[in-house]
């Protein structure tokens, strides 16, 4: 469920790209790049946790 989250997020700041949408900022709209930032955080979060929580060789013998 997760990715399909992040996957809407990276789809709505295509579209906010592509549609120009929010104010200007060093040329590329602001709305779009924050939600691209929002994606990239989502996803990231996932992952680390993912890697946290799978038990390593040395940790899964005691």
């Amino acid at each position: 469920m997760r990715h399909l989250i992040t996957f809407a997020i990276f789809l709505a700041a295509i579209t906010a790209y592509a549609l120009g949408l929010g104010p200007l900022y060093f040329g590329a709209p602001l709305v779009g790049s924050v939600l691209l930032l929002a994606g990239v955080l989502f996803e990231l979060a996932f992952w680390l946790r993912l890697f946290r929580r799978t038990p390593t060789a040395s940790s899964a013998g005691k």
